[in-house]
């Protein structure tokens, strides 16, 4: 057991089982048989809990044994739908999962619940090991398909595309204790270690156990001979890569945008929004857009004081909190990022929030702004738009211009520089302008043609152009004299300017001075390609960046780097890295939860509608499908057709208290106040179920209308008191609570009001 107070022993009958399992408490001055179970042990099928307080035992009979470990007795007797070939618990819940035929059967070993199982298609005939995430909601699964498949046990819905390497059977996972790493084994003996965020082979070895020690840097263990090897594993946390989880084999990951405070990575990717925690390369968020390429991160709006103070940097009054600038197929949009007020590791990103209409070419990809977010430019195809975001009511059209589609605006919002995309023979691609000249009329056109964009340095002294095939080119700021030219190239600034990372060497990334143009280091990734650097964090000790295809992000620890080229005496020559923040290092990983508003609802309705489609007899597809209807915002709402759904789930699921509380919303938004009372009162008999504020809040709603206010304040208090109390409520979950409180509210006039962002749909 983990902590070694207890011991299983089994004595084999077959190949297939364990003719008697004995399990020893090790405590005391000698060992004590706590368990004689003569039934046996099915293949692997035997898991301690973490907790050491239950074990399982999986029976060739197509049962599940656990038993309490403080007394030995059996607790639960669960049925499984084949032989179990392995078990494992859940690192914090009492959760088993359960290697069964071509499925994994989940269970709650408290209550003996069989929980959603995880189905495999028809071609795994079987599965063979089972290995849980750290995080405790992701499951690695291995079956006799010889690929490895990363499960979201909450949704029932695999995460990524499965993992492929392996040509034999007896496939055998397990994940690190920070959960970045598995490593798995087969019956040939072949092991593969991979990187589990982004689901590639990092080493592959001779067989080689599946134990990870309790920092992560020793695995093994290898056996020869008489002999027994560990192998020493670097973190890898120098260089990682992020690629959204979903994405399938064609799909492309770009136009990466750092968060303020260096930590949260938005990008954009063909049909998604993706969020990655930049620390641990996890995948935070994803949101789901109905048009292709809708929303391309191309900045940061940095956030401003409320109550039009000014922020101290620009002396620029505002209430701006903040987000990502999203430009694609419907226009530039704010995401706006907020921290949640009641839970502090939750970032809060939209709903968007249009900025500019798309002009009919999706060039908003191409917009800019100054440091401080006032100046914003924003191409138009044949002209450029310059917005002030401290005067709505003042706007500048640069241009004309042929096939305008990139832009910069220096860090003080003086200059904007506008680069075309195709040349049309006669003038040339990048015109310079200035802001605070009398006439609208570019000061200044660079020597380049074709597809050119810019950018300037943090501290408005350069400006980095590129032209494709004709390379790319430093200029001094204000002379516009060309000081270094590239023959090729994308570039990053650092913040503060020193460093240029530019990519004029195939499959190399050169860190130079940009003042005197000395290489300080090169960086190279683990496949041949061009990567492409697309920017700094804050402090300057991580870079970003892209690749050929766009099929992933690129992470380079600097600081880390350095630290690693110290020991070996080849440290660079630079001045060292600020000290890395112990509270950020040390910090958790964030939470994101993204409101998209329509987007979701939209997506969210349609995925609902085929599985009503698809088996119009699923009690959950009805539930689900009537719930988004009563709950999306105003203009997808369809109480007409939510009803007759509710009604139909509750039917073909009597007990189940979730599709209860949806017919009692349901007959509230048609008026039928008594009949959502009766339907929800017996749900109050539960009172620990994590539904309980929904009921209440709809019965609170219900009585209002009745005419019995003081019976709905009752209800509403209840509803707040019981919210606050609880500790397992999920981001989704609160976001929808605070709708229904707002909405109460509002009818009570008990509160004021409170402001409430589209809900995503509730999981099931």
């Amino acid at each position: 057991s983990p902590d070694a107070q207890f011991v299983a022993c089994g004595h084999a009958s077959t190949n297939s089982m364990a003719g008697r399992v004995r399990v020893w408490k090790l405590d005391g001055p000698e060992p004590a048989m706590l368990l004689d179970e003569p039934t046996g042990i099915h293949k692997a099928a035997f898991a301690f809990h973490p907790s050491c307080r239950q074990v399982a035992i999986g029976h060739a009979d197509k049962w599940v044994s656990v038993y309490d470990l403080a007394t030995g007795r059996r607790v639960q007797r669960l049925a499984v739908s084949a032989a179990p070939r392995h078990l494992a618990f859940h690192p914090h819940k009492h959760r088993l999962a359960v290697a069964s035929g071509n499925a994994v059967q989940l269970f709650d070993t408290d209550t003996g619940k069989e929980l959603p199982a995880l189905r495999h298609p028809a071609a795994v005939t079987q599965t063979w090991y089972v290995a849980w995430h750290p995080d405790g909601r992701r499951l690695a699964v291995s079956g006799d398909d010889r690929k490895i498949h990363l499960w979201d046990t909450e949704t029932a819905a695999e995460v990524m595309s499965p993992w492929t390497g392996h040509t034999a059977d007896g496939l055998a996972v397990a994940f690190n204790h920070a959960g970045d790493r598995l490593a798995s084994t087969d019956w040939s003996g072949q092991t593969r270690l991979w990187d589990a965020v982004a689901g590639r082979t990092l080493l592959s070895l001779p067989g080689v156990g599946l134990q990870f020690s309790s920092d992560d840097r020793l695995f093994g263990p290898e056996y020869s001979g008489n002999k027994i090897r560990l192998w020493r594993l670097a973190s890898g946390q120098e260089l990682r890569v992020l690629r959204p989880r979903s994405a399938g084999s064609l799909d492309n990951i770009h136009s990466p945008v750092l968060h303020a405070d260096g930590r949260i990575l938005a990008a954009g990717a063909r049909h998604q929004l993706c969020f990655f925690d930049l620390a641990s390369g996890e995948e935070l968020a994803s949101v789901r857009l109905l048009r292709q390429d809708g929303a391309h991160p191309v900045f940061f709006d940095p956030p401003c004081l409320p109550q039009g103070k000014p922020d101290g940097k620009s002396g620029l009054p505002g209430d701006r909190s903040g987000g990502w600038m999203t430009g694609g197929s419907r226009g530039l949009y704010l995401w706006p990022a907020r921290q949640d007020s009641t839970r502090p590791e939750v970032l809060r990103i939209g709903p968007p929030q249009q900025i500019t209409p798309n002009p009919g070419g999706g060039f908003s990809n191409g917009a800019s702004a100054s440091a401080d977010g006032r100046v914003v430019a924003v191409p138009q195809g044949h002209s450029t738009l310059v917005l002030y975001r401290d005067r709505p009511d003042r706007r500048v059209v640069l241009g004309p211009q042929h096939d305008v589609r990139f832009s910069a605006v220096s860090p003080d919002g003086r200059w904007v520089v506008t680069c075309s995309w195709e040349s049309d023979g006669h003038s040339k691609s990048i015109q310079i302008w200035d802001l605070e000249a009398d006439t609208r009329l570019p000061v200044h056109d660079l020597a380049m043609e074709g597809f050119t964009s810019a950018r300037f340095s943090p501290n408005g002294r350069w400006l980095m152009t590129s032209a494709g095939d004709s390379g790319s080119r430093q200029w001094e700021v204000g002379t516009w004299r060309e000081v270094r030219h590239f023959d090729r190239g994308k570039f990053a600034f650092s913040p503060d300017s020193r460093l240029l990372a530019i990519n004029d060497v195939f499959s190399v990334i050169r860190l130079l001075d940009s003042t005197t143009g000395r290489e300080v280091a090169r960086l190279t990734g683990p496949d041949p390609t061009w990567y492409s650097p697309a920017c700094f964090t804050p402090d300057g000790t991580r870079l970003v960046a892209t690749c050929s295809g766009e099929t992933a992000l690129y992470v380079w620890d600097l600081r880390l780097i350095r630290q690693q080229l110290k020991e070996l005496e080849l440290d660079w020559e630079w001045p060292e890295f600020p000290p890395a923040d112990p509270v950020n290092h040390a910090a958790k990983p964030r939470q994101v939860v993204v409101l998209a508003g329509e987007h979701s609802a939209r997506q969210a309705i349609a995925q609902y509608r085929r599985a009503v489609e698809a088996d119009p007899d699923s009690a959950l597809a009805c539930n689900n499908l009537a719930w988004i209807y009563l709950t999306a915002p105003a203009p997808l709402r369809d109480v007409k057709a939510a009803l007759p759904l509710a009604e139909k789930a509750l039917r073909l699921d009597e007990k189940n208290p979730e599709y209860r509380n949806t017919l009692g919303l349901a007959y509230y938004r048609v008026e039928r106040y008594r009949e959502a009372v009766e339907i929800l009162r017996p749900n109050l008999e539960t009172q620990e179920d994590l539904g309980l504020a929904f009921d209440l809040y709809v019965l609170a709603m219900s009585h209002a209308k009745l005419g019995e206010t003081a019976r709905a304040r009752d209800y509403f208090d209840w509803a707040v008191r019981w919210t606050r109390a609880q500790q397992g409520l999920s981001a989704a979950h609160l976001d929808e609570l605070r709708m229904f409180r707002a909405e109460t509210s509002e009818m009570l006039d008990a509160g004021g009001g409170v402001e409430v962002a589209p809900p995503p749909r509730r999981q099931k």
